[in-house]
């Protein structure tokens, strides 16, 4: 969503999530994936971007990347619950489990 005519609120300012999960190291298993989320506290609103996901499953961790965006738009108005990005790496399975 774009909102090119809205302007936030005088107290509160505009934070930018901006980054990528490039990979895993130290794994010994091959069919590597990664889930993610941003986690804020009550002070943070949304406005743009995804706030959870899940990379591409690496065939080959030790050959391959995930890359995968992170683009996060927030605005807040206090430093209190500062967003903060949970990380998850999962073996999956030949039948798509996560474990």
């Amino acid at each position: 969503f774009f909102f090119a005519n809205v302007q936030p609120p005088a107290d509160m300012a505009d934070v930018y999530v901006i980054g990528q999960l490039v990979g895993a190291d130290g794994f010994d298993r091959p069919n590597l994936l990664c889930t993610w989320e941003v986690i804020t506290g009550a002070q943070w609103a949304h406005v743009e971007g995804h706030t959870k996901g899940q990379t591409h499953v690496l065939m080959d961790p030790d050959d391959g990347v995930w890359a995968h965006p992170i683009d996060v738009h927030y605005q807040a108005r206090s430093i209190q619950g500062w967003p903060k990005i949970v990380v998850n790496v999962w073996y999956q399975d030949n039948y798509g489990r996560k474990t």
